[in-house]
């Protein structure tokens, strides 16, 4: 069975939850949000992490305007926003992301 895949914002490739992580940069602090730069066309874009689901969706101006536009499931994805990182556990890995500065 093939895993749950989010399409990319900026060109629709289809990116599996550990693809996503991969590719995120820096977090939001204090939220559950990750930006990436697609391994495909490289292209922004912005993750909002939750317990077993990926929200993906264009990179906005600011948080309050991210608007997913795809999600995948992710079995076993827990997170932990801080103000300085993000946390994150999925299939066995832990990643931190660093908070960019407010």
């Amino acid at each position: 069975m093939p895993a749950p895949t989010a399409a990319c914002p900026s060109c629709r490739a289809p990116l599996t939850a550990d693809e996503i992580l991969d590719a995120g940069t820096l977090a939001l602090p204090d939220a559950p949000l990750l930006t990436l730069r697609c391994p495909r066309c490289e292209g922004d874009a912005w993750a909002r992490l939750g317990e077993d689901a990926i929200e993906l969706g264009a990179a906005p101006d600011d948080a309050a305007r991210f608007a997913p536009t795809a999600t995948a499931t992710a079995p076993g994805l827990s997170v932990r926003p801080a103000a300085t990182w993000l946390d994150c556990w999925h299939a066995g890995r832990y990643r931190r992301f660093p908070a960019r500065p407010a």
